[in-house]
């Protein structure tokens, strides 16, 4: 093993892999040493991110790099494979010269090997694009060879393409050999560091759009909008997220400070772009000194996209409704903005949502990636600093011996020992359709859904602190990576006595399930119990609709809720308009509001009681038997199984669930008073 540090790169990689560089001593062509003259130019590194790293690591005295000979080196006029091997250890990538020219000739490129642990190197720009189908269907003339590359790498070959001049760019689908899945592991590990050093990223959205020059004039047009409405003391980002110099400076929710007369229909093709959904891009225009937006044949910055859309978002109680633009897609670049505009005021907000890999993985939950262990591998670059052990473990592999689920097993148990947290865990869902393999763990989770279309349940609030804020415990931070065991301590609270049926998962919940939930929490009888209340709780997971604490009226629109239902065959809510009664209204509203937490809360869920007198709502799946158990580390309570043919002390882990009177430690502060054991349980 070969571990390199050099202090131009922010990040450290740990390469277990080092391939030998053969080259032959034939004669250097006129073209490549022309080429090793202008390549001198030094590297510039951007200051407003920087990735720590893991500290200077070295394995003896590090021989200087010399990427001017190793250009002419690597260039030969015999023919010679496209994709000679580079050198792991010398941080060797591929840039790609796009020889000059224009459409519709053939266009011709030549692979020039670099070191990036060089004292220059030479100016580059990288490429951000979408691969959509990975078909091989495009030639291009590459080392003076035909070479079928991926149609959308083709064309944002056309577009870069300068007509009297080379343009020395680094493009994955060309640069990186395609073919061997080694190589791609290794550069995928020192992405963020091909991007960083490049001198600018090119956004590119497509060739032809001929909507082109108005969505340009009309992200113009909002921006100005925007500057003329923001003070001058005050940033977007201030505005918009924390509370300015004054009241009056502060932007209200769904504000009204927008130009109505704004055309903004030119913007709906371009954030509908599947650009914005793709996981690999945060990485790209996050760590890349700048961005600019090719978009046909105009030209403008990520950054102003980016803002515009935070703009629309802030204002889409006044203008969505008259507008198709996708909500999906603006929301996608909002959570981009927050890597990608290197604005000083995002610098705290950049460094708490980078601060750990759960940070990094549930704040881009909803980007999507072609193959699925790029949800893991896309979010490396990103991470701020690395502890040492940790990087081996999710190490970029693609090679058919790993599979996804391993992936995703060593990236669950990383981000539980980094972040001394077991929050991840709650994002374990026991309605997947698991694509994993059949043996996958119970813990491990699916990182494909966390979120999207058709994933229920919401998750739990985070405000909660079951484990009464104690960390995880040392057999869990040491647990060795590629186990399919994780030792998890904390002590059962309590046994599942009954259950519901399970909430549907529809646009209406009907009498007869809420009618099993009442009569099944009546069927505790327990002295000094307000049962009302603790339902009221209960039943949206002490959250409103908005996924804060509910506010004083949550008894009142409880009551509200079941006077609904005792009006009707069905939870539907009928329109308060119709209702000539101000206080009808005022309890309809009431109602509706409670309805829509109750849903948020319960559908892919069931009511369940305990042996004890608690009551909960937990994951589909449980039976009677099952423990509800406390852990160390955990904001929530876990449902444990012993379903099956287990071995003494293993459990499957089901999932979430609240009970009520134990959220705030409640039971944990009552556990350590009484003197109990912990347990430990060997999750599988």
């Amino acid at each position: 093993m070969v571990v390199v540090y050099h202090p131009q790169l922010s990040s450290i990689s740990i390469i277990s892999y080092i391939m030998p560089l053969f080259r032959s001593k034939k004669k250097k062509s006129a073209q490549a040493a022309t080429l090793a003259a202008q390549v001198t130019a030094p590297a510039t590194y951007p200051d407003n991110i920087v990735r720590p790293g893991l500290g200077k690591l070295t394995t003896g005295a590090q021989q200087p790099v010399n990427n001017s000979h190793d250009v002419a080196q690597h260039a030969r006029t015999s023919p010679q494979p496209v994709y000679q091997t580079i050198d792991a250890s010398r941080y060797e990538i591929r840039l790609l010269e796009v020889l000059p020219g224009a459409y519709p000739q053939p266009i011709k490129c030549v692979l020039r090997p670099v070191s990036l642990l060089a004292a220059t190197v030479p100016q580059y720009e990288t490429v951000s694009y979408c691969w959509g189908q990975s078909q091989r269907c495009f030639p291009i003339n590459l080392n003076d060879r035909r070479r079928l590359i991926e149609n959308s790498a083709g064309c944002v070959l056309h577009r870069v393409q300068l007509p009297h001049q080379s343009r020395l760019i680094w493009i994955d689908a060309v640069c990186i050999n395609q073919d061997d899945d080694r190589e791609k592991g290794q550069q995928v590990s020192i992405m963020g560091d091909i991007y960083r050093c490049s001198k600018q990223n090119i956004v590119y959205f497509g060739m032809v759009n001929k909507f082109a020059r108005a969505v340009q004039a009309t992200l113009q047009a909002v921006l100005s909008d925007m500057k003329k409405n923001i003070p001058k003391d005050t940033t977007l980002f201030e505005l918009t997220h924390l509370s300015g110099p004054s009241e009056q400076h502060r932007m209200p929710q769904n504000g009204r400070l927008m130009d109505p007369d704004i055309n903004l229909r030119p913007l709906e093709a371009l954030y509908s772009d599947p650009w914005f959904g793709r996981i690999w891009v945060v990485q790209e225009v996050a760590l890349a000194p700048t961005s600019i937006c090719y978009y046909g044949d105009a030209e403008f910055l990520l950054a102003d996209v980016l803002r515009v859309a935070v703009w629309l978002i802030w204002h889409q109680g006044m203008r969505w409704p008259h507008t198709t633009i996708s909500k999906q897609g603006l929301n996608r670049a909002f959570s981009i903005w927050y890597f990608a505009d290197h604005d000083p005021s995002l610098k705290s907000q950049y460094q708490m949502m980078t601060r750990t890999l759960t940070t990094i993985c549930l704040a881009l939950e909803t980007h999507e990636a072609t193959n699925p262990k790029d949800k893991i591998y896309a979010l490396l670059g990103l991470h701020a600093r690395w502890k040492p052990g940790l990087w081996q473990a999710i190490m970029p592999r693609y090679d058919k011996t790993v599979s996804v689920s391993d992936v995703y097993r060593d990236a669950t148990r990383t981000m539980i020992q980094e972040a001394m947290s077991l929050e991840i865990l709650q994002y374990r869902c026991p309605r997947a359709e698991h694509p994993l393999l059949p043996t996958t763990p119970s813990w491990v989770i699916d990182f494909t859904r966390l979120s999207g279309k058709g994933i229920r349940p919401r998750r739990l609030g985070l405000r909660f602190t079951a484990d009464d804020g104690r960390g995880i415990k040392e057999c869990t931070i040491l647990a060795p990576q590629g186990l399919p065991v994780l030792p998890l301590v904390g002590f059962t609270l309590d046994r599942v006595k009954s259950r519901t049926r399970t909430i549907a998962d529809t646009e209406s919940v009907y009498v007869p399930e809420l009618a099993d939930i009442l009569a099944l929490s009546q069927s505790l009888r327990l002295p000094y119990r307000d049962l009302s209340q603790q339902l009221a709780r209960t039943l949206v997971a002490d959250h409103d609709s908005n996924g804060i604490a509910p506010g004083p009226r949550a008894q009142e629109a409880y009551s509200a809720f079941l006077s609904l239902c005792n009006d009707s065959m069905s939870l539907l809510i009928k329109s308060a308009n119709s209702m000539p009664s101000r206080t009808k209204k005022e309890q309809v509203d009431l109602g509706g509001r409670y309805l829509q937490s109750f849903l948020l809360a319960c559908v892919g869920r069931c009511f369940f009681v305990t042996n004890g007198g608690l009551m909960g709502i937990g994951p589909e799946n449980l039976v009677e038997g099952d423990r509800v158990a406390i852990l160390y580390g955990g904001r929530v309570p876990f449902v444990m199984s012993t379903r099956g043919s287990l071995g003494r002390g293993e459990y499957r882990l089901l999932g979430e669930c609240y009970v009520d009177g134990v959220m705030q430690g409640q039971g944990m502060r009552k556990h350590k008073a009484a003197g109990n054991w912990d347990e430990v349980f060997h999750v599988v």
